[in-house]
């Protein structure tokens, strides 16, 4: 803020301004609507206005002129000068965000979008970007995997900036054409999880402004990659989340359980699964009947044996005896197969044998009418 001082109260009004080409580029100069007296000086040093790690005067030359008063005076001129001292920006570029997939599919490669703000660009002097390797490599608690060296930026490289001074670079993260690597299993972490279903692949980028020479923070960036090949999962009837893994039947009476088998991102082929019937052989109606049916949510569906599916649906019958008791468990190893990469799933399902079909009774035997 500038004031004017006006001594002579014969003088009812005054102005000022600036004072020719000494007026910055971008500057103003505006009365204060509170004030007459008083005026507004803003001013936006421009990018480049100062070298890296210097600094600079401007001088800014002001006229003060008498618009109302005596005649002697009118007229009048007072200049003064303003010294404005300006340091290069200590602002840092910013590295805003990444775009990617929180997870993404084998095989395909990704588009990556990184997002970079950098307050001293001028103009298209863009910051340089790079992305670097992940310093949380091999992460093997968390199955992080660098894969910064197979980042390749894209042409263009470079879109902006934007009304916000953000620039858009993008790279791709190449997938095609690419072993995984396969992360550890928890319990053992030196040994490879050949049935995972994920990986996590990660890399960070840094920003570097062309204008002050400052760096951003480095920022990690991992996502999740799904392998092609996925483990099968189980659904079964009366438990659509797979969880609770117990079902109750009736001694004497039929028992039934359908179920079906697929892959998480429908591609591969379920194989039949193979079943462990544990105990049932105690009981004399023997082991349950295991066979594939058609979707049965789906009047026009059939039987897909002998053909490639992801989704396959499955019934197991069986008529418990009348001297079945306790418990009864089923074993399952499910099988997907894709281009020759196979992934496994176990699971066990119970049978509770909870109450006997009243055909089980035995009437009571008749006493014999002839015997005295």
């Amino acid at each position: 803020k500038l004031s004017l001082n006006i001594l002579d109260p014969a003088i009812s009004e005054a102005q000022m301004s600036f004072d020719g080409a000494t007026q910055p580029e971008g500057s103003s100069l505006t009365k204060s609507t509170s004030d007459k007296n008083t005026y507004i000086f803003r001013w936006t040093p421009p990018t480049g206005f100062v070298g890296v790690g210097t600094v600079q005067n401007a001088n800014v030359s002001f006229i003060a002129r008498v618009i109302t008063g005596p005649a002697i005076i009118a007229n009048f001129v007072s200049r003064f000068n303003l010294q404005v001292l300006v340091e290069h920006t200590q602002i840092r570029p910013k590295v805003l965000g990444v775009e990617i997939p929180q997870v993404i599919n084998e095989g395909v490669d990704q588009i990556v979008k990184i997002k970079v703000q950098d307050a001293a660009h001028s103009g298209m002097n863009q910051p340089d970007l790079a992305v670097v390797s992940y310093k949380g490599a091999r992460n093997d608690e968390n199955h992080k995997f660098d894969w910064a060296g197979k980042m390749t930026p894209n042409q263009p490289l470079v879109s902006g900036p934007d009304k916000d001074g953000v620039f858009t670079y993008s790279y791709t993260m190449n997938l095609k054409d690419q072993t995984l690597p396969l992360p550890p299993v928890e319990s053992n972490i030196t040994k490879a999880d050949s049935n995972a279903s994920v990986v996590n692949l990660c890399f960070s980028s840094i920003a570097t402004s062309r204008i002050s020479n400052l760096q951003s923070a480095v920022v990690d960036q991992c996502t999740r990659v799904q392998f092609a090949v996925q483990p099968p999962v189980a659904y079964f009837d009366g438990d659509p989340d797979g969880n609770i893994g117990i079902h109750n039947a009736i001694a004497g009476e039929a028992f039934t359980l359908d179920f079906k088998v697929k892959t998480p991102n429908g591609r591969g082929d379920i194989q039949a699964p193979q079943i462990t019937f544990v105990s049932f052989a105690s009981d004399p109606t023997g082991k349950p009947k295991f066979d594939e049916i058609a979707n049965p949510k789906d009047p026009k569906a059939s039987v897909v044996s002998g053909q490639v599916a992801p989704e396959r649906f499955y019934k197991i019958s069986w008529t418990p005896s009348c001297k079945a008791t306790g418990s009864y468990v089923m074993k399952f190893h499910l099988v997907n197969v894709l281009d020759g990469q196979r992934k496994y799933a176990e699971i066990s399902r119970k049978v509770n044998i909870a109450s006997k079909s009243s055909s089980c009774e035995q009437p009571l035997a008749k006493p014999d009418s002839t015997k005295k």
